[in-house]
């Protein structure tokens, strides 16, 4: 989840642990914040995609918006659960 310091750009960025650090492995340096952007450093992730791949045999997506609109159709009501959550 990216939550927004001004609480109006919340968004689900990754559905699983997996896919997160999949996400970090892309090269960006604000995962998910702008997914359809070219990586700004990918070979500074290559030993983590490396890893990736060895432990979990997970590949790094050519493109991020992929698991970024993929996580955000898995949780579409993201918006009113943190208005539920504001009220406890």
């Amino acid at each position: 989840m990216l939550l927004d310091s001004d609480n109006e750009d919340n968004k689900v960025i990754a559905g699983s642990v997996q896919e997160f650090l999949q996400l970090l492995a892309f090269g960006s340096e604000a995962p998910g914040r702008h997914p359809t952007l070219e990586p700004e450093d990918p070979e500074g992730a290559s030993n983590l995609r490396g890893w990736l791949f060895e432990e979990f045999n997970l590949e790094t997506p050519e493109i991020a918006a992929e698991l970024v609109e993929a996580a955000q159709r898995q949780h579409p009501d993201l918006a009113a659960w943190l208005r539920q959550q504001q009220h406890h």
